[in-house]
Order: C-alpha cells, then structure tokens, then sequence
C-alpha cells in the first residue's frame, strides 16, 4: 500500500509578509517609503509611471500613492508587482536596460503587431516570457 505525502502549506499571513518583503512592500521594507524601491526600479528602465501602471492594471493615481507612501499594496496587487519586476528583469538582461522602455511601446512583429505591453494588458504574458526563454538560450523565435 503507498503512502502519500502531505503538501506543506505556508500560512497565507506568512506567504504575504514574505512577497511584500520580496518586492520592498513590506513592514521589514529598508526603506521608511516602501514604494521608493518601485520608483527606483521604474526609473532604472525609464518606464513612466502611466506604463506601469498598465503593466500592473493599476490606476495612475494608484501607483503615485503607492511611491509617495501614502497607500499599500494588497497581497494580489503586490503579487502581480513582483511578476512585471521579474519579467521586466529578465528583458533587462537580454538587452540593454534603457531599450526596454522603447521595446515595451513598441509593436513587435513577434507579438502580431501589438507592443509588449499590450500583449500583457491582455493577459498573455505567458508570449513574452517565451521570448526571453527563447532569446537567453539562443533559440530561433
């Protein structure tokens, strides 16, 4: 007779605390305005504000408040923060980092004609992480 394992579950508490320390949300954040790193980051990549804001499906208005301080991100807002920082990572690696913001505009022939950030803004971010698998292992697109 086979025994099965049990999952170890991560209390969801727990979970969180550890993706909003990840992403520098978080109350153990070393900065005192945890959306300072987000700026930062965005500026790194000379991404506006407006295009992140896409990237993330968030208001505006909404990541402003998130990089002066005055609000805080929900665990889902905060998830999907660190899935465009890691792809935005990733793309950085490929090329040089201040093209990013010009490639994520642009369209691309890859992606039928839209611009990678609208391929994102449609839910198919899955496409690009394909061609930075394809282009770090040197595959033919």
């Amino acid at each position: 007779m086979a025994t099965t394992k049990k999952k170890a579950k991560t209390k969801p508490r727990a979970r969180r605390a550890a993706i909003k320390t990840a992403m520098g949300l978080g109350k153990k954040s070393q900065h005192k305005n945890p959306g300072l790193e987000l700026r930062v980051f965005r500026e790194k990549l000379g991404i506006t504000r407006e295009v992140m804001a896409r990237l993330v499906g968030m208001s505006l208005s909404k990541v402003a408040k998130l990089e002066a301080g005055d609000s805080s991100a929900d665990l889902q807002t905060t998830r999907r923060l660190l899935e465009i920082r890691h792809l935005l990572d990733q793309v950085g690696s490929i090329m040089k980092p201040d093209f990013v913001a010009r490639w994520i505009r642009e369209p691309n022939e890859g992606f039928d004609g839209f611009s990678p950030l609208e391929v994102i803004e449609r839910g198919q971010v899955d496409r690009i992480w394909r061609m930075v698998f394809s282009i770090a292992h040197g595959d033919a697109l």
